[in-house]
């Protein structure tokens, strides 16, 4: 069993402004220090509202919900009430995630990372 939906239903939509929403934090991370950014995005259409999340290394004087406002309305209309919340993303969390995507895939880095955390903690017990 698939799901078909076309292409102005707003999931679809929904999908579009996340990644719209991705490659301006990269736009902007591009004229700063951080080139590399980190940036996380969840969008929820429907009944005339859109609410986004995002979650992102940048600071939020390096991105806002005025940012954002355009691509919401360039995508579902002017009519449409947008709500954008701005957090940064947690810095313990991106600690975890980075290494874990490198050599071995998501799996194997937890365990890589559970290993060295047993460890540590060993050592700090003895």
């Amino acid at each position: 069993m698939f799901e078909k939906v076309n292409a102005g239903h707003p999931d679809k939509m929904a999908d579009r402004l996340a990644g719209a929403v991705v490659d301006l934090v990269y736009e902007r991370a591009g004229g700063l220090t951080k080139a590399n950014p980190r940036v996380a995005c969840e969008v929820m259409a429907g009944h005339g509202r859109v609410d986004v999340q995002i979650e992102t290394s940048l600071g939020r004087l390096d991105l806002r919900a005025d940012d954002v406002d355009p691509l919401i309305h360039r995508l579902f209309g002017e009519r449409v009430v947008g709500n954008v919340l701005i957090a940064p993303q947690d810095p313990h969390l991106s600690d975890i995630l980075s290494p874990l995507w490198q050599g071995g895939g998501y799996k194997a880095g937890v365990l890589r990372r559970a290993k060295r955390q047993s460890q540590a903690e060993m050592r700090l017990a003895a």
